[in-house]
């Protein structure tokens, strides 16, 4: 007997705009967009863009957010973390099987999601260089995962935006108090994580210093 075909996470992407342009509810393809997102983040807690879902599926921003009232009032949490943002927690007891074809396929096993003690690191390192003691919340492990899936960042590479806003921003009377999870580990964390330490450049420096002597020596 032959297998039934499933479409995975992947496949969906593809059609979202399609079932979007067919008049139906906004809802059901919203849910799916999730869907696909948590299947990237290997997560029910999906840190998401509404800017992402308008590629995703078409719908404008009226109504996406109708969309996602409508997902809310389903009995899934939804947090905004600012007008473009938010973070959705999927209750797997509420509807999480209208999204079963898109979170695995047949033949990929799903990977072993990130326990918050894999995931402490960065948020360790903020509070030893801040003095805080910022916990590794639901909401904090779910943009960590989003960056480490989605965005295919490392641990070290969150670490390094940890540091690299503590170095720019401790002391800034106005930018001090950024440097909390929700501004350091958000989507603007891979631009973060490009930027450079002073000891980075000044190590720069000094061997562009030094290759120069050499360069005149020889």
């Amino acid at each position: 007997m032959a297998k039934k075909p499933t479409l995975n996470a992947d496949g969906l992407q593809t059609y979202l705009g399609a079932v979007a342009a067919s008049g139906i509810g906004s809802g059901l393809p919203v849910f799916w967009a999730i869907g696909y997102l948590s299947k990237q983040a290997n997560s029910n807690v999906v840190n998401v863009q509404l800017q992402m879902l308008e590629r995703m599926t078409g719908y404008n921003r009226k109504e996406l957010t109708g969309a996602l009232k409508s997902i809310r009032l389903a009995g899934h949490q939804i947090e905004w973390t600012s007008r473009a943002e938010f973070t959705i927690t999927i209750d797997k007891t509420k509807g999480l099987a209208l999204m079963g074809p898109w979170m695995h396929s047949n033949d990929e096993p799903a990977a072993e999601p990130l326990d918050l003690e894999q995931l402490r690191p960065p948020v360790d390192r903020l509070n030893e260089l801040m003095g805080t003691r910022y916990p590794v919340s639901v909401k904090t492990a779910g943009m960590l995962r989003s960056r480490l899936k989605i965005d295919k960042m490392t641990i070290e590479d969150l670490i390094h935006v940890v540091e690299v806003k503590c170095e720019q921003w401790k002391g800034n009377e106005d930018m001090e108090k950024f440097l909390r999870p929700s501004t350091l580990f958000g989507t603007k964390a891979v631009e973060y994580a490009q930027e450079r330490k002073r000891e980075e450049i000044a190590d720069e420096k000094k061997v562009s210093k030094e290759d120069l002597s050499r360069m005149f020596a020889g």
